[in-house]
């Protein structure tokens, strides 16, 4: 249970969260050095993914929960730090979503839908 593809619960947590931050702190770096832009004054966007498991984590799922709950937390302090720079920071956080349409083959559709229209 505490095994995730073959990665123990630690493994999870530093690759999530700490890799998370790593990311963070390598491009905001980069991002420093940019330009401000003339229109908004910014350096660039980081947009970090967690996931709704950090608001509402499953059974077997502790340390992918905290791990992205661990994102989740980071993203305001790093933003208010980031923001004297120009560089703005947010996270999204999606879930699994339940569709009518489960079933589709949606490369069939893509590949069938004439150009600038939905299938």
């Amino acid at each position: 249970m505490w095994w995730f593809g073959g990665l123990n619960g630690l493994q999870v947590l530093t690759v999530n969260a700490v890799g998370t931050f790593n990311v963070i702190r390598l491009s905001a770096e980069r991002m420093s050095q940019n330009p401000v832009t003339e229109d908004d004054l910014q350096r660039g966007v980081i947009i970090n993914t967690a996931s709704i498991a950090a608001f509402d984590g499953q059974v077997g799922q502790a340390a992918y929960a905290a791990s992205k709950g661990a994102v989740v937390g980071m993203t305001l302090p790093i933003a208010r730090d980031l923001c004297k720079i120009g560089i703005r920071v947010n996270t999204i956080a999606p879930g699994s979503l339940s569709f009518p349409f489960r079933n589709v083959d949606f490369d069939r559709v893509v590949l069938d839908a004439p150009f600038g229209e939905t299938a």
